[in-house]
């Protein structure tokens, strides 16, 4: 999980690098993902990833769970109690 180097940051600064992290691994994948590109289109060194994060697999599991939890606020209106239902049975009740 982060640093708390990196909680500290501006939710401007840390939703940005969540952004271009998320664009980076949807494009390049776990494997080919580099954190060269991630600092050059966040603008911080990459050193500084390091002070954010222990590693790529740290920041890939960051990002499994805020993507988890924007799931959630956006199913939970829709469906108002999932606690019994799984996913897929939740997905069924969005609103076409």
């Amino acid at each position: 999980m982060p640093k708390d180097t990196f909680l500290s940051l501006t939710e401007e600064k840390r939703r940005l690098i969540e952004s271009v992290a998320l664009d980076e691994f949807a494009e390049y994948g776990f494997d080919a993902f580099n954190i060269n590109r991630i600092g050059k289109a966040a603008g911080i060194a990459n050193g500084s990833f390091y002070q954010y994060f222990e590693n790529k697999a740290d920041l890939y599991k960051y990002l499994q769970k805020v993507m988890g939890q924007k799931k959630a606020q956006y199913i939970s209106p829709i469906k108002p109690n999932t606690t019994y239902l799984n996913w897929i049975i939740a997905i069924h009740h969005i609103p076409r």
